[in-house]
């Protein structure tokens, strides 16, 4: 479930960057923690990157349900952790060749 009142730390979204892949975007998989207009956190998940999207290439999904679209600049004001490189790797080459999950 998602954490509730819990304040990102103060340096969460300078001390992580985008992946080394070409496209400069976080990787799906990347977590997010977001204050609303409640005053509350939810952390959700970057489910997918459309790097043909320069508005809103981001779609998030939240522990409570909720998901939305966001911009670069937008999510990289609540990111609180980067999928791996080897991850964002397989990520990056699926988007530019089209390709699912290879055996």
């Amino acid at each position: 479930s998602p954490r509730r009142g819990e304040k990102p730390p103060a340096t969460a979204a300078a001390a992580t960057a985008p992946s080394s892949s070409s496209s400069g975007l976080y990787p799906v998989g990347t977590v997010v923690r977001k204050e609303f207009n409640t005053g509350e956190f939810f952390d959700g998940k970057v489910q997918e990157v459309d790097a043909r999207d320069p508005k809103l290439p981001y779609f998030v999904k939240y522990g409570d349900g909720d998901e939305e679209d966001m911009s670069h600049a937008e999510i990289s004001k609540w990111v609180v952790g980067v999928a791996s490189d080897e991850v964002a790797a397989a990520v990056t080459t699926a988007e530019v060749t089209g390709a699912g999950a290879a055996a």
